[in-house]
């Protein structure tokens, strides 16, 4: 996660053409894919996946469908922009919304990073642009100096001494055990035993999910979906090298996982309502702060639809 501001909210003058500029753009990629479109944008400096955006979301889907005279949606695209955040709020909040749509397109033309990687599995679809990434799952805890714990991190610290010992070529297994023994109170004395097991923890849960959203959505159909959701499952934890490692479309196709480039038109789209929603960001019209948080800002949610459009919303 980048390292959130702790700026007090800056409210800049708004550029009357920004909202035209905003309407424009939605509608063409509403027009182009003819799909309803739901933006889940969190602020690139100090926006994270909070417990807070399940009630947040789930009004915003009650009070669109309300409007609209709708139950829910056959189709639904969901542009999301995120570093991630809670992997256990972003589960809640990809099956918040299955349980609105039959079929859902994630569009990633930015990023969409650790708990939004975890969202993106639950859709029948990912759409990358050219410059998109994903990122491992792999689960993150913060120690008690403020450090930030990766079990990739201590996977790979492992992976260190097994290969180590291995160069060594210890002449019996007595050495061995003393050597790994010895590096390993290093680590136990660096990250404390209780927070090694939540870490472990929070990694078995994270694979549940991970396994449930796949295997419900977007492999329902494969005949190996248990296999295919281990090797993807395994790419973006367990083998990934880092948890700041960066996946681009190539990398997501080798996983397995249900990919396809964006067009050129809806890139190029997607990629200008970022960037004016971000700039509303940075204007004090969206993102604000949450009360009594100087470091923690809300996401903007909101579904934009077309009139005209069939939109086949009804379930």
């Amino acid at each position: 996660m980048v390292e959130p501001t702790k700026n007090k909210e800056i409210r800049m003058e708004v550029k009357p053409s920004v909202f035209d500029n905003l309407e424009k753009t939605y509608k063409e990629i509403i027009k182009s894919r003819k799909t309803p479109l739901l933006v889940m944008f969190y602020s690139e400096y100090a926006g994270e996946i909070l417990r807070y955006d399940i009630d947040a979301l789930e009004e915003v889907f009650d009070d669109f469908l309300k409007s609209k005279g709708k139950e829910g949606f056959n189709e639904l695209d969901l542009l999301i922009h995120t570093h991630g955040g809670e992997a256990h709020t972003s589960y809640r909040l990809i099956q918040l919304i299955r349980s609105y749509c039959k079929r859902l397109n994630v569009l990633v033309s930015t990023h969409s990073h650790s708990g939004g990687t975890l969202i993106a599995f639950g859709a029948d679809t990912v759409e990358m642009g050219r410059s998109a990434t994903l990122s491992p799952i792999d689960i993150q805890i913060e120690g008690d100096e403020k450090e930030i714990f990766s079990l990739l991190s201590i996977e790979k610290y492992l992976e260190f001494l097994k290969y180590t010992s291995k160069i060594y070529e210890f002449q019996n297994e007595k050495n061995k055990t003393q050597f790994i023994t010895e590096l390993t109170k290093e680590l136990v004395q660096e990250v404390c035993p209780s927070k090694l097991g939540e870490l472990f923890r929070l990694r078995s849960l994270t694979e549940l999910h991970s396994k449930a959203l796949l295997n419900n959505y977007m492999l329902k159909n494969e005949s190996n979906k248990k296999g295919i959701s281990e090797q993807i499952i395994s790419r973006f934890t367990k083998e990934s090298p880092t948890h700041q490692f960066v996946m681009d479309y190539e990398l997501v196709q080798e996983s397995g996982l249900v990919v396809k480039k964006m067009d050129s038109n809806i890139y190029k789209y997607t990629k200008d309502l970022i960037n004016i929603l971000g700039y509303l960001e940075r204007c004090g019209l969206i993102c604000n702060f949450y009360p009594s948080s100087t470091n923690k800002k809300r996401p903007f949610f909101k579904i934009f639809s077309l009139e005209g459009v069939n939109e086949n919303q009804k379930k």
